[in-house]
């Protein structure tokens, strides 16, 4: 076939610009204009009949071919007909005699093929078999899309029901909390509102937080803290709302009959409130916590949403209640040793255990922490009135008050992390699919019920375009279900395992560590977040919860070892040398220290005696206060002497380094002033003027 250009003549008849748009790239590289892309060209300069042009433009595009081969084969084409019409062929006979213009199309493309050189002829199959290629991915990928979408969560299992079993099994006068609510109520019917509470806030919460407003200035007003009033604890600010005198007495003396009715409630084997998904419901809780407005809100949770009846939806607004309740046992506590009632003390003690075991149940980490803090106040009391007001207490409560923190064991205090693991196996039969053996891929309802759509959250809209297309992909980079709940309980396995451990051979490098990489690590990084997504925003601070498992164990094993110092000084006559020296009937093992395991420090200094721990420098510096030399600048929380035990806790570990800026101990109880038996911390301090 001709490879030959336009001619002359025919280019002088093109313009220009014509014949520059019809050039081929390579052409113009070497500077020639020679519009050889001009398929019109060739029939102006052929001339050929109508219906002959028609058939070579027609076979021309059948051949299937880049468009400077195109017009070589009609140029080709044109000649060979125009050589027929020379001879005097008629034009309609020569179109029959060239036959089927498919078949022909189909040589011409063939004849051409083989013309090309083997390079191009390389490139085109590759090309090709990038394109099957690629529209076989695409296709795969489309049906895996389709069947993605089409797969839902079968939400098979009611955990809240599984949580409810043991709550539903307590008969109503097993339950404590109707009794609680209802003395709660009486005690709200005693104060009036703060004036400058927010009007618009529920009635009963003005009246709940005026008891709490009363029982901190009744608290303040009965023992003086173990650490003295100039204590980082004891400094809050105060101002001309605060209740007087005669209003807190007043408070505490209509009272009686309420708090007898928190006793007697805290002494029931449950709590016997059960759980629901979403607010409560009983028009009785509903009145008590101020949530009617709340109710008739028309923007609820959507049943269809992925969180709705789920775990993680519970709300449990009686904790604030129980350790409202505790405060005030607490305060009534303190004034009762002031006023010589130990035993009152006691029960009133007895019934904040008996609150914080009851905020336990079900297990939820949030209760057990509340539960915690319960318990924290309950031995504050007994070191506070030890230090300042032993007096208080008649050898017979001491001896009650020994038994009574004998019945505190480690199981009772140990962490339970059932409830989490239930957490999680909830919401993975929400958030991911279900292929019958336990095993499914994560869905974006999960995104969306945790909140993570929307702009830059690299999670795109389920309803959009482009997450029908990414969700797949993005599907199969984050944890199948099965590996998802795995990795979930060998964690909390390994958090069960620190709960029963003692502080000093604590591994906390094993609390942060998740599937083998540390916490940090899964929320870095768009890969690492997807492929952990939900964990690494469910899983929290746990070591935080641990330790406050273990401080409150150790805070007990003080508060006992400070009551045995005190029953071994009334029945010696004076404070024992050691904490070796306190008989084995009144103290079978003393506090530890949970830094290094050995005895906690104890020395008797001008008469007063005093239990220090090593501290984060974790060397005895024989009880001197503790010196904090870290930058200020650098918002680190000051490090004091005295302090509570509990409060050290961020500091312990097996193998945490020594903390050299932190030189020095902390005292963690001092008792008190010689002749305790005359004189209360107070008293001898009004005495010296």
């Amino acid at each position: 076939m001709s490879d030959a250009s336009s001619s002359p003549s025919s280019e002088a008849g093109r313009s220009f610009g014509r014949r520059l748009r019809r050039t081929p790239f390579r052409d113009l590289l070497r500077g020639r204009v020679t519009g050889r892309l001009d398929l019109d060209a060739v029939f102006e300069e052929t001339a050929l009949p109508r219906g002959i042009e028609s058939l070579v433009r027609r076979v021309a595009r059948r051949a299937r071919l880049d468009r400077l081969e195109r017009v070589d084969v009609a140029r080709d084409l044109a000649e060979h007909f125009r050589d027929g019409l020379a001879d005097g062929g008629d034009p309609d006979d020569l179109v029959h005699a060239f036959g089927d213009e498919r078949a022909a199309a189909r040589l011409i493309r063939r004849s051409m093929l083989r013309k090309r050189s083997l390079v191009r002829r390389v490139n085109r199959r590759f090309v090709q078999a990038i394109l099957v290629t690629v529209a076989a991915v695409v296709g795969i990928y489309l049906l895996a899309a389709a069947r993605y979408w089409s797969q839902r969560p079968i939400v098979s299992t009611d955990y809240i029901a599984q949580m409810n079993e043991p709550i539903a099994a307590l008969s109503p006068d097993e339950r404590s909390w109707p009794r609680i609510r209802a003395a709660m109520t009486e005690l709200r019917g005693l104060v009036e509102p703060d004036p400058r509470a927010v009007s618009d806030r529920p009635e009963v919460l003005k009246r709940a937080d005026a008891i709490n407003a009363i029982v901190e200035a009744g608290q303040r007003a009965a023992i003086e803290p173990w650490a003295g009033a100039e204590s980082d604890a004891w400094q809050v600010e105060h101002d001309d709302f605060s209740p007087s005198q005669e209003t807190v007495d007043a408070f505490f003396a209509a009272s009686s009959s309420a708090l007898e009715s928190l006793r007697t409630a805290a002494a029931l084997p449950g709590l016997g409130r059960e759980i629901s998904s979403g607010p409560p419901q009983d028009p009785a809780d509903v009145a008590f916590f101020g949530i009617e407005s709340r109710l008739s809100d028309d923007s609820g949770t959507d049943p269809d949403h992925a969180l709705a009846g789920s775990v993680i939806a519970i709300e449990l607004p009686q904790y604030t209640t129980l350790r409202s309740a505790a405060r005030v046992l607490g305060a009534d506590a303190r004034r009762a040793i002031v006023e010589g009632d130990g035993l009152r003390a006691i029960e009133d003690l007895r019934a904040m255990f008996g609150l914080a075991r009851q905020t336990r149940e079900p297990s939820f980490l949030i209760g057990q922490l509340v539960a915690i803090s319960i318990e924290q106040l309950a031995f504050d009391v007994v070191l506070d009135a030890l230090a300042s007001h032993p007096a208080g207490f008649s050898d017979e409560d001491l001896a009650t008050l020994a038994a009574l923190l004998s019945t505190i064991d480690d199981e009772r205090l140990e962490m339970d992390l059932a409830g989490e693991r239930l957490f999680f196996m909830d919401l993975a039969q929400r958030f991911y699919t279900d292929d019958g053996d336990g095993n499914g891929v994560l869905t974006l309802r999960a995104a969306e019920g945790m909140g993570q759509i929307g702009p830059g959250s690299g999670i795109p809209d389920p309803p959009s375009v482009v997450g029908f297309l990414v969700a797949p992909g993005l599907a199969n980079l984050a944890l199948d279900r099965a590996s998802a709940v795995r990795v979930w309980n060998e964690f909390f396995d390994v958090c069960e395992q620190a709960t029963s451990r003692d502080p000093w051979t604590l591994d906390r490098g094993t609390l942060e560590v998740v599937d083998g990489r540390p916490i940090e690590e899964t929320m870095t990084g768009w890969r690492n977040r997807l492929r952990y997504f939900p964990l690494n925003l469910l899983i929290p601070a746990i070591d935080k919860a641990i330790l406050a498992g273990l401080a409150v164990r150790t805070q007990r094993d003080l508060v006992e070892t400070v009551v045995a110092l005190e029953r071994t000084r009334r029945l010696q006559g004076d404070w024992p040398q050691s904490l070796d020296a306190i008989p084995g009937d009144v103290l079978a093992r003393p506090v530890r220290d949970p830094f290094d395991g050995r005895s906690l420090r104890y020395k008797l200094r001008d008469g007063v005696p005093t239990l220090w721990t090593i501290g984060p420098d974790r060397d005895d510096d024989d009880g001197r206060a503790v010196e904090d030399r870290r930058d200020p600048s650098r918002g680190v929380r000051k490090s004091t002497s005295p302090a509570s035990l509990a409060s050290t806790s961020s500091f312990w570990g097996a193998g945490e380094p020594a903390e050299t800026d932190l030189d020095g101990d902390i005292v963690v109880w001092r008792g008190p002033d010689p002749d305790p038996a005359t004189f209360s911390r107070r008293d001898a301090a009004e005495a010296g003027g």
